[in-house]
Formats: structure tokens, sequence, C-alpha cells
């Protein structure tokens, strides 16, 4: 785990110990991908999910609170065992490389790639102690925990195949071929043991055998039925089909089997999930699901079963009752990104569904929580003095608001009929420039409405502007690449620099008290441009680098760019050797802001918080998290924690794998006002 687990030690602080020592604080965030997998641990006291957010979490099996995230992979993890040490789990990403993880220890054991080809799958052996890996190219690795690499295992017998499944039981495989057959092979010998039987040949998707290998099942797509799916389960000694069950059109199937019999449980998406016997051939049962299941694991005593969905919740019911004891459902309001006034007195969080949280300095009511039930939002900006913002999301028009009693002061009407995608204030509170439909700059008054100036000569819609300190010139970036510069008194273009190769223009700002424009595109150039000449200089450390966000200091000495490849980098736009490295968890910077006095800077993350670092040191300071209703917290590297009054229910205090609810009464690391500390 990353920045959301930092230890320390409590003391005692009464004859009571109301909090174990060495623990940590940790937000009950869950997954912020679609989570792909999920298993028990063979004693049945956690369960542990893979998600394409590239993070593992280990769960309390008894109460479904979040314990341990790991985050030691750079890319979506397809497929994870656990070995039969109860403590051991090996996880394969997309990108190649795997990890073995001791959960217990919260330690990387190891981590690498296998040599040649991409990692189609790895399954427990069948010592329980032991990998093996299948490449996309049918080679095969094994190795273990206390090995230094995997090791050559030969290939299966077979050149194209588009997925596989092991039987460490018997030590076989089942592979399912281009061509829509199955083939069971012994591991190590080239003859198969035989073909599966179908009607028609259909292609199979995933591959499953039961915990004693006495079937297999597959998910296939019906030939010739579009969307349609099918599920097959075969008897491996016969070959026979056993059972099969079409799911119709569009719907997402999971399956496994209880561990102690020959017992399939399927889910047909938001149909139903239900239990087959294979050797009665009768219903066990069949319930209605709420929503649309993404993993499906059952415990080893097969007395509980627990389901991931879309939405990241994951819920555990009783299988033999059909009954939910339990559920995790994710509490955090995703920050999009954070605005500051010139002052740092007032801070904007646009969240996700385009809701915003106002944090201002001095105010009676200092944290605001504002839904506006807009919908998606396009575009925002504080204004100058942080008294007002202004927002515009696909209905084509800008609302503005007073931040300090959270109210709307006006609405201005724009011809956005595509959505307002830029917005800034001029160096007042009383214009705001928008991008029009018909790729012009608007300014408007925002206490009547009046258009007071037009700006033209775009080709293409604006998608970024900015204003210079002297506000004597107006610039703007569009969604082809080009940069352009007017003159605000008069309206005049004074220069134009079109991009080489058209790339949106994520950012722009003036610096160098307006006689220079830098630019961000989203193809990685950054490009500093004389605003009343000619001159460009490319900044070359970031060429070829997706660039998500550009931020400049306030003074404009600095800039932080991010980038889909870790890490922020802080450093001088006339001077690039000096570099400030801030690394990341596993996941991507979305925005970067420096605060107003250019001490911190503010990572919003794609895992939903924001994470704040000192400028100088690159030291964490601390994440600041945002629930549901309006909720935050703030917790620094020491575990000391700032929180509104509700926000604990969403904290728990761990340590070895054991959750506590965290009482702000009596809890030794809840400080009020450390957050205002670090904001103001």
């Amino acid at each position: 785990m990353f920045f959301k687990r930092i230890f320390f030690l409590f003391f005692f602080l009464s004859a009571v110990i109301v909090y174990p020592q060495d623990g940590y604080i940790l937000p009950q965030t869950g997954h912020w991908g679609t989570i792909t997998s999920a298993q028990y641990t063979a004693d049945g006291k956690y369960i542990i999910t893979a998600s394409e957010d590239n993070t593992l979490i280990l769960w309390d099996a008894e109460t479904l609170d979040e314990l341990q995230v790991f985050d030691w992979h750079n890319d979506a993890i397809v497929s994870f065992a656990l070995l039969d040490d109860s403590s051991t789990v090996v996880s394969l990403s997309k990108d190649g490389m795997y990890s073995i993880t001791d959960f217990k220890s919260d330690s990387l054991v190891a981590t690498g790639e296998v040599p040649e080809g991409t990692i189609l799958q790895l399954f427990k052996a069948g010592d329980g102690n032991s990998i093996v890996l299948v490449t996309d190219q049918g080679e095969l690795y094994i190795f273990d925990k206390d090995s230094e690499e995997p090791e050559s295992a030969g290939r299966l017998p077979v050149t194209s195949f588009i997925t596989v499944d092991y039987d460490p039981v018997n030590e076989r495989f089942a592979v399912a071929s281009e061509s829509g057959e199955i083939t069971l092979f012994d591991a190590g010998e080239t003859e198969p043991l035989g073909v599966l039987a179908q009607s028609s040949k259909n292609k199979f998707r995933k591959l499953l055998f039961s915990p004693d290998g006495n079937y297999v099942a597959g998910i296939s797509d019906v030939a010739g039925s579009g969307d349609n799916s099918l599920i097959y389960v075969w008897d491996t000694q016969t070959h026979q089909i056993v059972f099969s069950t079409t799911a119709g059109k569009g719907y997402l199937e999971q399956i496994n089997f209880l561990n102690s019999s020959g017992t399939l449980i399927y889910s047909l998406s938001d149909v139903k999930i239900a239990a087959y016997d294979l050797a009665t051939k009768t219903e066990v049962f069949s319930i209605k699901p709420t929503g649309e299941i993404t993993a499906l694991a059952v415990s080893p005593d097969d007395q509980k079963v627990v389901t991931a969905y879309f939405d990241f919740t994951l819920k555990q019911w009783i299988a033999s009752k059909q009954t939910i004891i339990n559920e995790f459902s994710p509490s955090v309001k995703k920050i999009n990104s954070v605005k500051t006034d010139a002052q740092g007195s007032t801070y904007l969080f646009s969240l996700e569904l385009a809701d915003f949280f106002i944090w201002k300095n001095g105010s009676e009511d200092q944290n605001k929580f504002l839904p506006t039930w807009d919908g998606n939002l396009g575009a925002y900006d504080l204004s100058p003095s942080g008294n007002f913002f202004a927002f515009g999301g696909t209905a084509g028009n800008v609302k503005i608001f007073d931040t300090e009693n959270s109210i709307e002061v006006s609405n201005l009407s724009v011809d956005a009929t595509g959505g307002v995608k830029a917005i800034k204030w001029y160096k007042n509170d009383e214009l705001v420039a928008i991008g029009a439909e018909d790729n012009s700059l608007v300014v408007k008054n925002v206490n009547t409405g009046r258009v007071q100036a037009v700006f033209k000569g775009a080709k293409t819609p604006v998608s970024a502007i900015d204003i210079s300190p002297d506000n004597s010139m107006i610039a703007a970036g569009t969604i082809d690449g080009t940069v352009l510069v007017w003159r605000i008194n008069g309206g005049s273009l004074i220069n134009e620099f079109a991009a080489e190769e058209p790339s949106s223009i994520l950012s722009l700002a003036f610096i160098d008290e307006g006689k220079k424009l830098i630019s961000a595109s989203e193809n990685g150039e950054i490009i500093i441009s004389e605003t009343e000449n000619d001159g460009q200089t490319i900044i070359p450390d970031f060429e070829s680098e997706r660039v998500t966000s550009l931020a400049v200091s306030p003074k404009g000495d600095l800039i932080a760019v991010a980038s889909e490849n870790n890490p922020v980098v802080v450093t001088s736009p006339e001077d690039t050797s000096f570099i400030q490295e801030i690394g990341l968890p596993t996941g991507q910077a979305l925005q970067v802001m420096f605060s107003a006095n250019a001490e911190y800077i503010f990572v919003v993350h794609s895992d939903g918080n924001i994470y704040i670092f000192n400028i100088n040191t690159g030291n964490l300071i601390g994440n600041l998290y945002f629930f549901k209703d309006g909720e935050w917290a703030f917790i620094n590297p020491d575990n000391e924690i700032d929180c509104s009054e509700s926000a604990a229910d969403y904290l728990r205090y761990i340590r070895n794998n054991q959750s506590f609810k965290i009482n702000l009464d009596n809890f030794p690391g809840y400080k009020p006002g450390l957050a205002n500390l670090i904001l103001f």
C-alpha cells in the first residue's frame, strides 16, 4: 500500500487501551476501477479482490471492512492466485508483470516479468505453493515465492488459442482454440486427452475447472448471434455436456463451483444468480441479483458467496438462504479538480456529478457542499477574489455562484450547444470569458448578462483560456493545438501559433509578466511562446509523454507537469535542469495545482482523492478525501486526522488485519483544525 497507509505509534492516554499500537488509518474507499476477480483465503477469514485500477484489496470476510490496498502494479490486474499458506498472493497485470505479496506482513516478496511473451494467465500448481504461468504464445513457466525468476516448463502443444485453465489436482490444461474447440491436455504431454463435445463450435472467452477436476465450465459467444452468450459445463471423463444455458444479449456472466460438490454457481447479469447440482441435475436455488456482476467467489466451506458489481460494491450472502449478510458500497466522492483564488483564501473542489465543495477561510460556514444536479461539468473557474465561481455544463449555459452563501446569483446564456469547454474570469469579479459554439471567445458581464467583447479567429473550439497579469491580453488554446493571443482593448489578434501535429491544448498561462505564454497539449508538447513575436521554445523533457495537466506557480517561476507516466515533475520553465520529482501511487495524476504561496502542490489522483506535497522536499503533507453528503477527511503521514463529524463512519483503524471503528471523542490522532493549517 502507498500513501493511504502510513504507520504510527499510539501511546497510552489512559488506563483503558482504546486502539492497539502500531496501526494505521484507512479510508474505506474501495476500488475505483472494475473489480475483475475475487477469492476467499483458504481459512475463509479474508477476501481478496483484483481490479482494473491496478490494485488488490484485502477485505475482512466477517465485516467487509477494507484492510489493505496493494498497489505494486502499474497496469490492470488480470489474474491472481492464493497459495496454500494462507498469506501469499501472486498477481499478474496486463503489462506482463507479476508480484508476490505476503498480505499478513504487508510486504512485497518479489516482482518480475516473464522472459518471453505476454502472460495470459497464472494458476496455483498442484503442490499449493507454486505458480504456473501461461503466455499468449503457449510458453509455460513455473516458480514459487522463493524463486529468483520463473523457470521454463515447456509449452502447450497448440499454436493459437483464446483462453486456458489449469486443473492442479490432475495436472492438466483445458485450452479453447480460435476454431472453437476445447481440448484437454496432460501437463507435459503433446497428445490431447480429448476434445470436449459441442453441437456447434463457439469461441470461448473463459474456462474454469471444478475444484476436483471432474467438470470444466466455459463461457462463449454463441456463433452468429451477435452478443448472445452461452454457458457450458462438461464432464471431464466423458467429455459430454452436462449443463448449458443461454444468457441472452448484453449480459456479463460469471461462473464458479462449490468446493465440496459438483455444484455450479453462475450469474446471468441482472437476470439471476443460480446454483445447479450437476450430479442430480437440479437447481439448488435461483435469486434475482441487484445489479451487473463483475466477479463472484465462494467461501471454502461453501456457506458464503461474495459478488462484485459494476458500481464497485461488494455483497456477501449466505448461499443456502440467499440472504445478504453484509455489503460494502464505495463512499468516496471522486475529486475531478481543484482551484484556489489569488490569496489562497478560498478553495473550490469539483467533484463527480458536477458537485462542488467550497472551503473558505474566515467564513462562518467554512466548509460547504454544493450539489448542483447539473450532470456533467464542462468547465469552471473561481473568481480572483474567491467570492464567486462560474461553471458551464453540457446544456450550454454558464451559472455564477456566490461562494459565501453557496447560492446561484446569475445564469448566462451562451451559444454552446456542444457544452462549455473553457471559462476564465477577468482580473475582477464582473467579467468572464467563455468559449462559444462558433469557436469565438465571448466575454460577458456576470451582473447584466451583456456581451462585453468577442474575440474571433479560432478555427476549432476553445479548450483553454488565460488573461495576462496586466489585463491587456487574452489567450486561447484550441482542440486542434492552435494558440491565439488578442489585445483586449480593440480585440485585435496579436499572434497565432499553429501546432505541427493537432492535439488539444489542455492548459496555458502567461508568464514573465505577460511577455511569454506557456501551453501544454495532450500529446506531451510543452511550448513557451513569445506573445508579441514568433519565438517559440519546446521544453524537450516532456516530449512523447501524454500530458494530463500543467500548472504554473503564482509568480510564474515554476511549472508542474503531470503525465500518464509517473511521477509529477516540478521544474523551472527557464531551466529544466532543476527538477523535483514527486512519486505517486499506481494510477494517474488528473490535475496539478500550486498553492497560493507556492509552498505546496496539490495532485488530484485517479483514485479519487488529493495528495498534497511540499514542493521543496517532495514529501507528502497529507491526503484529502471527500465522501458522500459533503463529509471530508484529511490524514497526514503521522496518521493524525482532521475531518467532518460523520466522516469517521468512512474510516477504519487497522492493525494486524483487524479493523476498528474510529470514535473521534477518544481517538488520539484526531486534530481539529489540522487541515486549515495546511490550506491557509
